[in-house]
């Protein structure tokens, strides 16, 4: 259920290994990596409540 990143992260990660860039493109796939663990987090709550009921 959990998407596989997107192109945009993964291709400039395999073009610019080593390049000045390299420092932006970890803190994009940190962000992307806390977002998915936010909506995760959020999809849990929400079907935990779903249990309750």
């Amino acid at each position: 259920m959990i998407p596989a990143p997107p192109t945009f992260i993964t291709a400039p990660v395999i073009q610019m290994a080593g390049d000045p860039l390299d420092l932006f493109l970890r803190v994009n796939v940190i962000v992307f990596g806390l977002f998915v663990l936010g909506f995760c987090m959020v999809a849990w709550i929400a079907d935990d409540r779903e249990g309750r009921r």
